[in-house]
Formats: structure tokens, C-alpha cells, sequence
């Protein structure tokens, strides 16, 4: 199950990621952007509105939060991913079963590997076809993360507009650091 949940989260992730690089300001295209005038408009910011136009964005994010985080929690503390009933929790009740195992600071949750990968001396030849790791925790925003999932609620609920944010969706991607997401 582990795995259907973790290639659900990279089929989300995928379509949030293509959308993430194509977010346009001002009618230039986020690569146009280096080029153009230095005075012109500052590109967007992790404040600004996530692709306002992409049909379904809070739908698409709840589902790949849910699934990254049912991964994670699985591998972590397996079996705490689901409730009495044996139904998978919500996605803000598996961020506060993550901060009540890993406590966050400034809303940060820092889960450390299981398997890290070992450091590449220079002289190990042996590890040179290895992948290098840059961290051997994966970093979770808690708060970030909350935030999204109020942020698509209304949206997902009938209630009005989405607000999510680039962001939200930054601090989605981070989860695909985790060796159960991945």
C-alpha cells in the first residue's frame, strides 16, 4: 500500500511542480524572466496566488499532501497512518501524529532518515556511483503545510475561492525527500 500511496503523491507532485515552473507575472514566463528588463515587475514570491487558472490545484494538493504524508507516517510508525476504523487519517491529523514523534521547531518537523546514504570520501571508488545526499532528514513545514490545507478548503468545499500559495506548494515538494515518498 505504501507504494500506491507514494506514486499517487508523485503523480500530484509532477502536475504541481510543471505548474510551479510555468507561473507566469506580467505575461513573461518565469525563464523570460531573467532576461527581461532588471526594473521590470520582481518575480513571484511564495506569497503570491499558486496558478490561480490550473483547474482542480486544491484538489490536486490535498491529494498528494494526504498520500506523502500517509507514506511517511507508514514507514515511520507503521500502522498510526490510519484511525480505529482502519481508514487513513486527514492530512492534519497525520502533521500533528509527525509533531507529536519529531516535536517542530518554528514549525519545522526534521525526521531523520532511516537509511541514510554514507558520506563519499574522496578515496572511496566504491561509493563514487553513488547518489550524493545533501541532508539526512527530510524537513516537514508544519505550519506551511496547515496553512494549505486551510487554504484549499474552501475551494474544495464549495465556500469560495482557494488561496494556496507557491508556498504551500514548496513545502509539499520538500516531502519527496523522504525515502517514503520518493
Amino acid at each position: 500500500m505504501r507504494d500506491q500511496r507514494a506514486e499517487e503523491f508523485a503523480r500530484c507532485a509532477v502536475v504541481l511542480a510543471a505548474e510551479l515552473r510555468e507561473i507566469r507575472h506580467d505575461g513573461a514566463a518565469a525563464a523570460d524572466l531573467e532576461e527581461a528588463d532588471p526594473f521590470a515587475a520582481p518575480a513571484p514570491t511564495g506569497d503570491d496566488p499558486f496558478a490561480p487558472s490550473m483547474a482542480g490545484r486544491e484538489g490536486v494538493f490535498d491529494q498528494a499532501l494526504s498520500n506523502a504524508l500517509a507514506a511517511i507516517v507508514a514507514s515511520e510508525w507503521p500502522g498510526e497512518e490510519a484511525d480505529r476504523k482502519g481508514r487513513v487519517r486527514s492530512a492534519s491529523a497525520l502533521l500533528k501524529l509527525i509533531e507529536e514523534h519529531v516535536p517542530a521547531t518554528g514549525g519545522i518537523v526534521l525526521v531523520p532518515d532511516k537509511h541514510p546514504l554514507p558520506e563519499i570520501s574522496q578515496g572511496d571508488t566504491d561509493s563514487l556511483f553513488q547518489t550524493p545526499r545533501f541532508s539526512s532528514h527530510t524537513r516537514i513545514d508544519v505550519r506551511t503545510l496547515q496553512n494549505g490545507i486551510e487554504a484549499s478548503q474552501a475551494a474544495r468545499h464549495g465556500r469560495g475561492d482557494g488561496g494556496l500559495q507557491r508556498r504551500h506548494i514548496e513545502a509539499l515538494l520538500a516531502l519527496d525527500g523522504h525515502g517514503a515518498s520518493a
